[in-house]
């Protein structure tokens, strides 16, 4: 940082540690091609979490639950939902993970 008497001095560096679990979601295949199963991997976890699909323009596509056994889950995508990209919002404990999915014909 430069003072405006032209003195300069460096700041103390601090160590950031961030834990975030959904870090360690997996989701593929990606590119999906409709009405195939997206398969998710969350290494550990077990239980209900909420996810939405929501497309570019921010309009809900759906709203759901998926239940994960030993850290896997899958959803299945309806053959009614166009190509194009999509942002994949998994909620868990009040922390969201967005992953962007592309839809294929």
């Amino acid at each position: 940082m430069i003072d405006k008497d032209g003195r300069f001095t460096f700041s103390d560096s601090k160590k950031i540690i961030i834990k975030n679990p959904a870090q360690n979601l997996a989701i593929y295949p990606n590119p999906i091609k409709v009405g195939s199963k997206l398969q998710l991997e969350w290494a550990g976890f077990s239980g209900k979490v909420n996810y939405k699909l929501i497309d570019m323009q921010g309009q809900l596509i759906i709203q759901n639950d998926c239940n994960f056994l030993n850290g896997k889950s899958n959803i299945t995508l309806f053959k009614n939902i166009p190509s194009g990209n999509y942002i994949l919002q998994m909620f868990l404990n009040g922390k969201m993970q967005n992953t962007i999915l592309m839809v294929q014909p």
